[in-house]
């Protein structure tokens, strides 16, 4: 690999994720233990280390899904999120910047009259709860009171583009990548047969 005989995209593929994971989650989780019995109950107390040891559960528990590869109906999740998320991610990352635009108008026309406009962040979650369809509704009345047209206009056109094109797309991405991947698993199970 390090002469150069062999490329990177092709030697990433024989790095085992699982290992990373458990070690990761591993380590993590003996150095918040180290922690933990060295400063008693005042641990409890202290969030970076909390966060340590949350993360480093995580990593174990997701470790433990590499034991359903070997049967197909368990790690079809697995499998699609595998094959999806690639293409998911590249779809995203197409997608963040009218996002964002919409996030930074809302943060420059509404945030001097709403909180939930009145930064980056706050734009964004609420966005983000707009788009999976919470508090559209108060929202809606927020924005009305100081520019009824243009706040309508602005939330129609975000909750239509993002609901009816966004998350559709979405969903026929990771629908796509299951229906691929339960063609391979029928596949292999007929060869096996």
């Amino acid at each position: 690999v390090f002469d150069g005989r062999v490329p990177c995209s092709e030697a990433i593929k024989y790095i085992n994720g699982w290992v990373i994971i458990a070690t990761v989650g591993n380590i993590l989780n003996i150095c918040s233990t180290c922690y933990c019995l060295s400063h008693g109950v005042l641990a409890a107390l202290d969030d970076n280390w909390l966060a340590i040891m949350g993360f480093g559960a995580l990593a174990s528990w997701l470790s433990i899904t590499q034991f359903f590869e070997s049967t197909s109906t368990y790690y079809v999740l697995i499998a699609t999120l595998q094959s999806g998320v690639p293409r998911v991610g590249r779809f995203f990352v197409g997608i963040l910047p009218f996002f964002f635009a919409y996030a930074v108008f809302g943060v420059g026309y509404f945030s001097s009259y709403s909180e939930r406009f009145s930064t980056l962040d706050n734009a964004c979650v609420t966005l983000f709860s707009l788009l999976n369809g919470d508090v559209i509704h108060d929202v809606f009345q927020d924005l009305h009171s100081n520019s009824p047209a243009i706040s309508r206009f602005y939330l129609y056109t975000f909750l239509a583009l993002f609901i009816y094109a966004v998350l559709n797309i979405f969903v026929a991405i990771i629908e796509d990548s299951f229906f691929a991947t339960k063609h391979v698993q029928e596949e292999g199970k007929s060869v096996i047969e």
